[in-house]
């Protein structure tokens, strides 16, 4: 059903130490993309970069504990701003807002460890 294995969403959620190539098969993303968004969370400090035999390899750079939904959701987005000068732009920075203070509370805050654990026993559930 699901089969939510965290080999399947390391990469996002930080589950274990993954090569450049595989978080690029895992994503199904182009490689620009995908580095796009690891320099996201480099910036952010919440990924480290290693040298594993000539290969990229990436880890948490911080306790599964730590890292919220919204730090990984705030590095991915970047510094992108609207100017509020149009009223497009205020509209749009608006729905942004409310959304993103939506998500808050739907989510609790959880931490990278809690959303882990909760797919775990969402596919514990719904095995194949």
């Amino acid at each position: 059903m699901l089969n939510l294995k965290r080999e399947k969403i390391a990469f996002i959620w930080f589950a274990k130490m993954l090569y450049l190539m595989e978080i690029i098969r895992q994503l199904n993303l182009p490689p620009h993309l995908t580095q796009e968004l690891i320099s996201s969370l480099l910036a952010r400090n919440l990924l480290v970069e290693l040298d594993e035999y000539g290969q990229h390899a990436y880890l948490p750079a911080r306790n599964l504990d730590t890292i919220r939904v919204n730090d990984v959701i705030r590095a991915v987005q970047g510094n992108q701003t609207l100017s509020s000068g149009s009223k497009e732009d205020s509209l749009i920075l608006a729905m942004i807002t409310a959304s993103e203070n939506r998500f808050e509370e739907l989510s609790g805050n959880k931490n990278i460890r809690e959303i882990l654990d909760e797919l775990e026993q969402l596919d514990q559930q719904n095995p194949d």
